[in-house]
């Protein structure tokens, strides 16, 4: 069986994905990486695709 390739949910810039980032942190979800850490990372002019998380 071929393995189902995640949806892409949604586009964002870098700025969008780090008040995505700061906002769930806001609501208690969890987080891989903090957002102090993410915005000098991140390329200011990138483009990132959010997929939902596959289940198992």
């Amino acid at each position: 069986m071929t393995p189902t390739l995640p949806r892409t949910v949604r586009a964002v810039n870098t700025a969008q994905l780090l008040d995505l980032a700061q906002e769930a942190v806001m609501h208690g979800f969890s987080q891989r990486l903090p957002v102090d850490w993410l915005r000098p990372h991140l390329a200011a002019e990138a483009t990132h695709y959010l997929g939902a998380s596959p289940r198992a």
